[in-house]
């Protein structure tokens, strides 16, 4: 059993229709349960709020306000305040990992709950893959694993946020990360690594799901490998 291996999160298409308006991320978000979706991705799946790992020098407790939010009302509320008026929001996924599409049919049964037309789309994964890359694909919510940017850390994110950010809102975020590489007090960079984590959250760009493990098997013959989150074959030999 290799854990972590990967995070999983929903990316909410920013730039496209009715999720372009903020107020409609955030009711996205405040409809979702992390616990309805644990199960049904599987028990490989573990709870955590932060875009980092437990015992990374940059996890917090600053991204729980936005985790796990579970409420209908408020929700509705937002959607009300958006101007909403049933609008389909499209769910895309694919079929060749079974934990993203069952976690996006999970949260469209939680969107259809709060009042909004849900449409969810299955495609293979390289059509996903790329439509979540290049923005086509007329999507408005997607999910993926982010494997190398919560163990690398703050920076490897950095490409995946300005892909999410919209152009007229990625010179705060520049900003933010210019002052971050400029610094080298770690305590200084944890202070604008919680400030850039929690405004993607709190825009809607990222919703958390649940830290994810993986299990691995190899043969008797391979010696010296060690679990990570990807094989390494680093000293290995086959007897």
């Amino acid at each position: 059993t290799v854990f972590p291996y990967c995070q999983q999160v929903f990316v909410t298409h920013a730039s496209n229709g009715i999720t372009a308006n903020p107020l409609v991320r955030q009711a996205i978000q405040a409809a979702v349960g992390v616990d309805d979706i644990i199960g049904a991705v599987g028990p490989m799946a573990r709870r955590n709020p932060s875009l980092t790992y437990p015992g990374s020098p940059y996890a917090s407790d600053a991204a729980t306000p936005f985790y796990d939010r579970r409420d209908p009302e408020r929700a509705r509320a937002l959607l009300r305040e958006a101007g909403y008026r049933g609008e389909k929001l499209v769910l895309q996924t694919n079929a060749a990992f079974s934990y993203m599409r069952d976690a996006i049919l999970v949260l469209a049964q939680q969107l259809r709950e709060v009042g909004m037309t849900t449409e969810v789309q299955v495609v293979d994964w390289l059509t996903n893959s790329t439509n979540l890359r290049r923005g086509t694909g007329n999507w408005n919510v997607t999910t993926t694993g982010y494997c190398i940017q919560p163990l690398l850390g703050p920076q490897q994110w950095r490409p995946v946020f300005q892909r999410v950010t919209p152009i007229e809102a990625r010179a705060k975020l520049d900003a933010a990360y210019d002052t971050y590489f400029a610094s080298a007090d770690l305590t200084q960079r944890q202070a604008v690594w919680r400030g850039i984590e929690t405004g993607m959250l709190e825009q809607g760009y990222l919703t958390k799901v649940a830290d994810l493990g993986v299990v691995r098997g190899h043969a008797a013959r391979v010696q010296g490998l060690t679990a990570w989150f990807f094989p390494r074959f680093w000293n290995t030999w086959v007897n």
